[in-house]
């Protein structure tokens, strides 16, 4: 399960597995918030032509990545109640913590 962000208008669908501890996922994220930003076709964001699917894929050589994904469960239950959707803070939280969290 992931959390779903977009408008879809011109019904296209991306789907993307990060894991919250991975450095690639962090390195790359700042570039997938800039492609979703891009503006296209008939003056839509990307992000408003698409629907962007983001999905956990805790990886087992990551330390802690599986305890990290724990929470996300309640995190997805908040956002599908119509709560305040935490999911993208959460993902740039732990994106901003690895370094601790891995004792690096």
């Amino acid at each position: 399960p992931g959390w779903i962000q977009g408008r879809n208008k011109l019904k296209i669908e991306i789907e993307i597995f990060i894991d919250f501890l991975c450095a690639d996922s962090r390195t790359n994220y700042p570039i997938l918030k800039e492609v979703m930003g891009t503006y296209i076709a008939q003056g839509l964001s990307v992000m408003d032509a698409t629907t962007l699917k983001v999905s956990s894929f805790p990886l087992d050589y990551h330390l802690h990545s599986w305890q990290v994904a724990q929470v996300l469960p309640y995190l997805l239950d908040l956002c599908t109640e119509g709560e305040v959707c935490v999911m993208n803070d959460y993902l740039e939280f732990c994106f901003d913590q690895q370094d601790t969290v891995l004792g690096l």
